[in-house]
């Protein structure tokens, strides 16, 4: 059953019998903020809109946020942007981003 088709969010974790484990990790490390990244995120909360839409608000601010702070744990995590879920062959949902 496609995601959309659960009414609230304690149905579809019932269905997908999904269970979670609180663990730490990530070791936090220090991140440098580029200033090339704080000017182009400045433009775009400034110039572009970006909660116009849900893409909108993945491409312009979720996405690049991802990107800049991913860098600092590239060898323990990927982000994966819009990839479909299946099970048994049925497409389940299309997550923005899997980390």
């Amino acid at each position: 059953m496609p995601f959309g088709d659960y009414k609230t969010l304690g149905e579809a974790i019932r269905a997908f019998q999904v269970t979670d484990t609180w663990e730490e990790f990530v070791q936090p490390v220090p991140v440098t903020i580029h200033d090339y990244f704080r000017s182009k995120l400045k433009t775009r909360l400034t110039a572009v809109p970006v909660d116009c839409s849900e893409w909108a608000v993945c491409e312009n601010l979720i996405y690049p946020i991802l990107d800049e702070v991913a860098q600092n744990y590239g060898e323990y995590l990927t982000v994966w942007s819009h990839v479909p879920l299946y099970h048994e062959g049925k497409l389940l949902g299309i997550p923005d981003y899997l980390i």
